[in-house]
């Protein structure tokens, strides 16, 4: 939650990476002194986009917020043969320095020279590591997602995840002290910055990772900036098509399955297409040099089968008789123990006996780890991600970009029951509109304005199957919150040593938004660049959660010396009377 404005700006972590790429150099003649009022062009060849600047007294040249590509730089000036320089790679955020030295002669006399990739960034004193396209296309990606390759850059670990995503620690600071950002554009929780948004690999051209000697537009946070840009179209029609497949095939045992029993069964798909060009319709609207699209399409289908193994009542504790076990089953109104270790039948609590059902049937011997079966979990995702490109001249550029993720996770812990199984719905938007603007050849502006949106929901399988009055149904006064709070599912059971039923911290539902307006305004003056501007933020978050909404209880084993003897009774140890959830919200500029 900042805003500032200042001649040398400290704004969030989130600023606009792509603000400080830029072009430079120095035009001399060929005895070293410097040419004022040279003419110099440099065009971006796959789309063809312009820029245009003159030498200045000393002989030096910038051009700001150019698109990040390869580029011919031309310098041309009065009495000198022209200049040329070819193949310039400018990634994003980065300020590439291309010298030329004219030679006396007619027009027709020109010097042509092959660009070399800059290994360092001599004009800013920053620390930072660009992954280019062939490098996310190519290199071995598990899951393909992007942000994972942050992790090949020095200084940078993958820090923890939760259900909200993942998340990094770099530059030697806490996770919450990084930016995560897609075109400038924050996507990360503002709680704790992590993401859970997965750009398309086909849909991306760099990465830009900054962990150290950041400029006052990064100071707001000490950690580490990874900013994931996206593909803008050029004049030439490009397009992917992929698909990737995981499966059981190579798939190992676990230890404890039976290996009598065919291995459990596993499948991953990903698949989709990326499209890129010039927008042209046929007879109406031609875009070549203007107008530029890039469209991608995402989804995976995610199964897998595993076999834990937990502890479940057998059938004779089911009934009451404890006589499995040697510890000594007291009777808590005498404090005697239970002849046989059997408790009466007209003792057994009916509550409990109608819970019973929730708890599967022992299959293997024992009373403790006496059952194991599948449990089944499953990842969908379907994203899209859209940009279009306009030029407006040589002078103005627009772009607008939309990235729209929706996961659907069923039983991402792998719960053995399906009372305990949780399903997670998650939503994410993500948008941008820029406009950048050469108000005069040494007077550059980048306008920007993005927004965020998280809705990240928890659910258990009442509400997803819609039962309303479960819990209702049990006949436990005061426990009747599925259907007085409009929270469906049972109280939380915690059995000592046994497996628990009902999930408590369920139906949980969280927002997470960021809006956000930002503007650069670059000014060179002699060989000094001077930028002001702002970055203003509205964030926010909410949610609409309780940890045991619909009650808890515990059983302990202190009434009468075993936990499940104190369940059939229905003596807890801790009871938590259900509770409407709270729904707050919290935000500010």
């Amino acid at each position: 939650m900042c805003a500032g404005l200042g001649l040398l700006l400290a704004t969030s972590a989130w600023a606009q990476l792509a603000s400080q790429t830029a072009l430079v150099g120095t035009v001399t003649d060929s005895g070293g002194l410097v040419v004022p009022g040279a003419h110099v062009v440099a065009v971006n060849v796959g789309t063809k986009d312009t820029y245009e600047a003159t030498t200045n007294s000393e002989g030096y040249y910038h051009i700001q917020f150019v698109r990040p590509g390869r580029y011919e730089i031309t310098v041309t000036m009065s009495g000198f043969g022209p200049f040329k320089a070819t193949g310039v790679e400018v990634a994003t955020n980065q300020v590439v320095r291309t010298n030329a030295a004219l030679q006396l002669g007619a027009i027709t006399d020109s010097v042509t020279v092959e660009a070399k990739a800059q290994v360092l960034d001599t004009d800013r004193a920053t620390v930072s590591e660009t992954i280019n396209q062939r490098a996310i296309v190519e290199l071995p990606l598990n899951g393909r997602n992007v942000w994972n390759l942050a992790t090949t850059t020095p200084s940078v670990l993958s820090g923890p995840s939760s259900d909200i995503g993942l998340s990094f620690r770099g530059a030697g600071q806490r996770e919450i002290q990084n930016s995560l950002s897609l075109d400038g554009i924050n996507s990360s929780s503002n709680l704790l910055a992590m993401t859970s948004m997965r750009p398309i690999a086909d849909a991306v051209t760099e990465i830009q990772v900054q962990t150290g000697s950041t400029s006052a537009e990064y100071g707001s946070y000490l950690g580490v900036h990874i900013n994931v840009v996206t593909k803008s179209g050029t004049n030439d029609l490009h397009g992917s098509l992929f698909h990737f497949q995981q499966d059981d095939a190579l798939d190992s045992r676990n230890y404890f399955d039976n290996p009598a029993l065919p291995k459990n069964p596993r499948s991953s798909k990903q698949f989709g297409a990326e499209l890129d060009g010039p927008l042209v319709i046929p007879g109406v609207y031609n875009g070549h040099n203007r107008t530029f699209f890039m469209v991608a399409y995402e989804g995976v289908r995610g199964e897998a089968i595993t076999s834990p193994i937990a502890s479940v009542p057998t059938a004779l504790m089911r009934q009451g008789n404890f006589s499995e076990i040697s510890t000594p089953i007291r009777n808590p109104a005498t404090g005697q123990p239970f002849p046989g270790n059997i408790i009466p039948p007209s003792m057994l609590s009916p509550v409990s006996r109608q819970l019973l059902q929730y708890f599967p049937e022992a299959n293997r011997a024992g009373t403790a780890n006496n059952f194991q079966g599948p449990s089944q979990n499953s990842d969908n995702v379907d994203q899209v991600l859209a940009r279009v490109d306009q030029n407006i001249g040589n002078k103005a550029r627009l772009s607008l970009r939309f990235n729209w993720h929706d996961s659907y996770n069923v039983n991402p812990l792998n719960a053995l029951i399906p009372i305990v199984a949780v399903t997670q719905p998650r939503v994410n938007k993500n948008w941008l509109f820029g406009y950048t603007h050469t108000l005069r050849p040494n007077l550059h502006n980048d306008f920007r304005i993005g927004y965020h949106h998280i809705d990240f929901d928890t659910l258990n399988q009442f509400a997803v199957n819609g039962q309303a009055d479960a819990g209702t149904s049990l006949g436990i006064p005061g426990f009747n919150g599925d259907t007085k709070f409009g929270n469906p599912g049972i109280p939380s059971v915690n059995v000592t040593n046994f497996q628990t039923i009902g999930a408590g911290g369920t139906n949980w539902f969280q927002f997470d938004t960021t809006f956000q307006v930002s503007n650069v305004l670059a000014w060179t003056r002699g060989s000094h660049t001077i930028r002001g501007g702002f970055d203003l933020r509205r964030l926010s978050t909410g949610r609409r959660a309780a940890n045991d909404p619909r009650g808890r209880f515990d059983f302990t084993g202190d009434i009468t010396g075993y936990s499940m003897a104190d369940f059939m009774l229905g003596l807890p140890r801790t009871v938590i009377p259900a509770t409407d959830q709270i729904q707050g919200h919290v935000g500010g500029w």
